[in-house]
C-alpha cells in the first residue's frame, strides 16, 4: 500500500490522470491513498483514480462553520457538494478518512459541536481530528507569538495546544 501524502494529490489533473493511465497501462497493480481537496474530485477522475488503485482518500473538511473557516483563511466546497462527494466515494468502494480541525482562533462551543455533529453526520469509514496549529516559520505564527504558550517546538504536532486560546486551557 502506498501513501502519497501530498495535501492536494489531484490538483493538477493532467497529472493526475497521467499518473493513473501510466499504473494501468503497463499493469501496475499497485494499492494508495491519497490526500486531496473534495473540490478537485469529480466523477471521472475518481473512477480512473479506483480503476488504478485508489483504496481511500483522506480529505480536509476541517469545520463545519463557514465563519470559522472564512476568519482563518480555508475554504471548503459545500456542505451539500461534501457530502455528494464522500458518498460517490464510499459508493465505489472508496474509503475516506475525514480529516477536522479543533480550536481554531474563533472556535465557540457551539462551533466545535457543530463540527462534531457534522462528523457523525458524514459518518466516513475514519474521522482524524486535530488541534489548530499555527506553525513555527509560517506567517500566522507571527501573527500569533505572542499567545504562544508551548515550550518546545515538540509540542506543535496537530496534537497539542500550543497557544492561548480564549475557550481553552493548555
Amino acid at each position: 500500500m502506498f501513501i502519497f501524502r501530498d495535501p492536494v494529490f489531484s490538483i493538477n489533473k493532467k497529472h493526475t490522470e497521467e499518473f493513473c493511465n501510466e499504473l494501468i497501462n503497463r499493469n501496475i497493480k499497485i494499492k494508495f491513498i491519497i490526500e486531496t481537496h473534495l473540490r478537485i474530485l469529480d466523477s471521472e477522475l475518481i473512477m480512473l483514480l479506483k480503476k488504478a488503485g485508489l483504496k481511500a482518500v483522506k480529505v480536509g473538511v476541517e469545520s463545519y462553520d463557514e465563519n470559522v473557516l472564512k476568519e482563518s483563511g480555508r475554504f471548503s466546497v459545500s456542505k451539500d457538494q461534501q457530502l455528494n462527494k464522500i458518498r460517490e466515494l464510499e459508493n465505489n468502494n472508496i474509503q475516506v478518512s475525514a480529516m477536522y480541525i479543533l480550536g481554531f482562533p474563533t472556535d465557540t462551543d457551539e462551533t466545535i459541536n457543530k463540527t462534531i455533529n457534522y462528523a457523525k453526520k458524514l459518518n466516513t469509514t475514519y474521522a482524524q481530528f486535530s488541534v489548530w496549529t499555527p506553525y513555527p516559520g509560517t506567517p500566522v505564527f507571527n501573527e500569533y507569538k505572542d499567545k504562544i504558550t508551548a515550550n518546545s517546538y515538540d509540542e506543535f504536532d496537530q496534537y497539542h495546544l500550543v497557544y492561548n486560546h480564549n475557550l481553552f486551557n493548555k
